[in-house]
């Protein structure tokens, strides 16, 4: 609704002079006149600027990381779950409508693919697709990392996007994308996409959680030595204000061959979804499928590693990113 303007005389509002009034009026109409536009982008498109526009604000989400797939092994010997894929970076930024032209391309992170089931015999997992990056003219929301492929030794889960991924591993993200440690829980994020969840033929950790970003997708179930199968493990929250590092997202498949849980969409337009599932692993059939990422922005699980004979578990898919444009205008 338009703000509406009111003109003030003099005695209207005793103690207050009314040019004074007048000036607050004219200045309120002309900051917070009509929300004039919203564009939502949940495909590359264009841009295109309303008629008397002052500023914008834009929020987007970089794409989610796939979940990578476990290893297809013989008994005895070690199989590692896929990694969880890393979540998509939340960015936003306010701009003059100078600094815009009257049409601008967008381009929305695609979402990360996921790693293929293995089908060949004592061989490693596929590794599971990055997400792609968002852009609004100079404003970049990095896309989350694929998930590691499993194999038989301890892997990390896949680095969460964000504006130059670094630091020292096993810090929390902040605007950064979080960095993944291997064998560990991912790590937590601010606006950075969380990093997903590490395997080792013990157990598997859950995706790490974001404020503002994607969470990271869970670690895929492994089998041990003994031929024991491990369950997969939770992904991370998205859009989770708390202290919590880890867990929350799509629920990890049970020990023996369960999926993973598809991650939950946000519930707040612009913040990131959470990540899927890490998928069962099996001794003895077809291992999991790690759950697919929640919109938006949102990496899937890792796949279960099986045993020769029994494909492994594919990682699940992640989720692309988003933008949205709000204009407002003066009169």
């Amino acid at each position: 609704m338009p703000y509406t303007k009111t003109t003030w005389t003099s005695g209207a509002a005793p103690g207050i002079d009314a040019a004074e009034l007048n000036n607050l009026e004219t200045q309120y109409e002309q900051l917070y006149g009509d929300i004039v536009d919203i564009q939502i982008f949940t495909g590359s498109g264009t841009w295109t600027k309303p008629a008397n526009a002052l500023w914008s604000k834009v929020i987007q989400l970089g794409g989610g990381g796939g979940g990578g797939s476990g290893r297809r092994g013989a008994a005895g010997s070690n199989r590692i779950g896929g990694g969880g894929g890393g979540g998509g970076h939340h960015n936003e930024a306010w701009f003059e409508e100078s600094e815009l032209g009257a049409i601008e391309s967008v381009t929305i992170g695609a979402a990360g693919s996921a790693g293929a089931a293995q089908t060949s015999d004592d061989t490693a997992g596929n590794a599971g697709g990055d997400g792609g990056d968002t852009i609004f003219d100079i404003l970049r929301s990095e896309g989350g990392k694929g998930g590691i492929a499993g194999d038989t030794t301890s892997i990390a889960g896949a680095n969460g996007g964000g504006l130059g991924v670094s630091g020292v591993a096993g810090d929390a993200g902040g605007n950064l994308g979080a960095v993944a440690v291997s064998g560990s829980s991912g790590r937590r994020s601010d606006h950075g996409g969380a990093a997903g969840g590490g395997v080792t033929s013990s157990s598997s950790s859950q995706g790490g959680r974001s404020a503002f970003g994607g969470g990271g997708g869970g670690g895929g179930g492994s089998v041990d030595s003994g031929n024991t199968h491990k369950a997969g493990a939770a992904g991370g929250l998205g859009e989770d204000h708390t202290d919590t590092q880890a867990g929350g997202g799509g629920a990890g498949g049970a020990a023996g061959g369960t999926n993973g849980t598809v991650g939950s969409a946000s519930t707040r337009k612009g913040n990131g979804g959470d990540g899927g599932g890490g998928g069962g692993g099996n001794s003895a059939g077809v291992a999991g499928t790690g759950g697919a990422g929640g919109n938006y922005g949102g990496p899937g699980g890792g796949g279960g590693a099986s045993v020769n004979g029994n494909n492994s578990g594919a990682g699940g898919i992640g989720v692309a990113g988003y933008c949205v444009v709000i204009t407002w205008r003066g009169t």
